[in-house]
């Protein structure tokens, strides 16, 4: 038996893997990478399917577009879908891996689920175990000897991903993921009337007449992201672009700016750390997201 059982693809395995580790000493997880030995000679789908069909009290999904189409994954769906006959969904929790997923025709269009993008890993934690304990499970005390285990091999990982942070292979990925929140922008701001894009190298601008926005990637150094900034500047109207030769003048003035150092977070994924305010992290697209989300509110806000 298992307090949470984790369903996902295998490029989702990380995360998987991390939600497993912050979740030690308050519950058994079972994540399939970690049971191997458990598994070892016992028929595969009968197992998967108990797991998912009776043996763990709650389900967590790690939904991305093809889960449910491959192997394993479409065998622990099937092992899902009949428990949810059963059951209903109070043992279910579906952690949107992406933004905007298309999620199965058969998950109700009224059941939420937890953007993963958005809220983080930290936050996903706390979903969970808020929905295990509505499921009557009841999360035990970590020991302090779990949490001496836990604690090493997190700091284990991050060592590991510091020394990527601070490489050529780190510098180069973080402006590939700066390069994403302008595809985003340039996406997204092209089908709102009255907004236009304009990307140089290191800047990215979106504007209006009721306001604009830009971030501007700063590396510091071409060999590590140490010293690097993402500042994020917001303004009350339209804005020249100056990077792409635009002199003229508005009367826009400035209203908030953000900075964001960039990081990988304890899944491996890369994205933005808030370097003031509350240290949220946020992948490149649910960063983008959110600020030209709040830009459309002040420019077409009543």
């Amino acid at each position: 038996m298992y307090d949470i059982a984790f369903s996902f693809l295998a490029d989702d395995e990380p995360s998987a893997r991390a939600l497993s580790e912050k979740l030690a000493g308050r519950a058994t997880t079972f994540v399939y990478s970690e049971r191997q030995k458990d598994l070892a000679g016992k028929d595969g789908v009968e197992t998967f399917s108990a797991v998912f069909r009776r043996q763990a009290r709650l389900v967590v999904v790690l939904y991305r577009d093809g889960w449910g189409k491959t192997k394993w994954t479409r065998i622990e769906e099937t092992a899902i879908k009949e428990r949810y006959l059963d059951e209903g969904m109070s043992f279910l929790l579906v952690v949107a891996m992406k933004p905007r997923p298309t999620l199965p025709a058969w998950l109700p269009r009224t059941r939420l689920y937890f953007n993963l993008a958005e809220f983080g890993l930290d936050g996903a934690v706390a979903a969970i175990v808020a929905r295990f304990q509505e499921a009557g499970g009841e999360p035990r005390d970590e020991s302090p000897s779990e949490l001496a285990a836990r604690l090493a091999e997190a700091k284990r990982r991050r060592d590991t991903d510091v020394a990527w942070l601070h490489s050529f292979e780190g510098a180069r990925g973080a402006y590939e993921e700066f390069r994403r929140i302008g595809e985003y922008w340039r996406t997204e701001a092209a089908t709102i009337p009255g907004f236009d894009v304009r990307v140089h190298d290191r800047t990215t601008y979106v504007r209006s007449d009721g306001g604009s926005i830009a971030a501007s990637w700063s590396p510091g150094f071409a060999n590590t992201t140490e010293h690097g900034v993402l500042a994020v500047q917001e303004w009350d109207g339209r804005i020249a672009a100056r990077d792409l030769g635009e002199y003229f003048d508005f009367e826009a003035k400035p209203t908030r700016h953000w900075r964001f150092a960039f990081d990988v977070d304890e899944a491996g994924t890369r994205g933005w750390r808030e370097m003031e305010g509350r240290d949220r992290f946020y992948t490149s697209e649910a960063l983008a997201k959110m600020l030209l989300t709040q830009l459309v509110n002040r420019s077409l806000g009543a």
